[in-house]
């Protein structure tokens, strides 16, 4: 009777209270369930929604159809699972609004990852080329020159082709490990 929030004196126990207390779209359901059971006699296991004072609560309810006296007998165990049923709903919620998150998370790494490979190709392309222009400079200025160079200056250009060189190969050090870092 507590379940049903009824005084025991109202409480009748009988099926005709169960069904008007019923939320009217689980009747049908219940009733298949009941009277399969009643003409097996056996066991059943049901979830329904019933209306209280206080509104609608979810209940489970397990029981079984049996004969005494030679008369037909029912009797079961109703719980209520509102809250369980509120908390799985809420948990529904929570995982989905995670999955959201992640799909959310998951595409702008995605667009952060395509800005920074295309930010990587341009200024690597940016700084290749001046730095090919120093080095083809410097040969050229050498090749060209028809006054020696004294050791110094030819010092400076072998500094200036060489530190070049390896510019460029850390250049392309820094894109090969770009391209490892993205494929993971």
């Amino acid at each position: 009777y507590a379940l049903f929030e009824v005084d025991r004196e109202q409480f009748t126990g009988k099926g005709s209270f169960f069904m008007q207390c019923l939320v009217s779209d689980d009747r049908p359901a219940l009733e298949e369930v009941l009277a399969d059971t009643l003409s097996k006699r056996g066991e059943y296991h049901i979830k329904y929604m019933i209306n209280t004072q206080a509104g609608v609560k979810i209940i489970k309810e397990h029981g079984k159809v049996f004969e005494a006296n030679s008369q037909v007998r029912m009797t079961g165990i109703c719980e209520d699972i509102t809250e369980e049923e509120r908390l799985k709903q809420d948990l529904a919620q929570l995982n989905q609004n995670l999955e959201q998150k992640i799909q959310e998370r998951t595409e702008q790494l995605e667009r952060s990852y395509e800005e920074t490979r295309s930010l990587t190709y341009s200024l690597s392309h940016d700084l290749r080329a001046p730095l090919r222009a120093i080095s083809a400079y410097t040969e050229a200025i050498a090749e060209d020159n028809m006054v020696p160079f004294t050791k110094e200056i030819e010092g400076y250009f072998g500094r200036i082709k060489s530190n070049s060189k390896k510019a460029i190969e850390l250049i392309d050090d820094l894109l090969a490990y770009s391209r490892v870092i993205h494929q993971k």
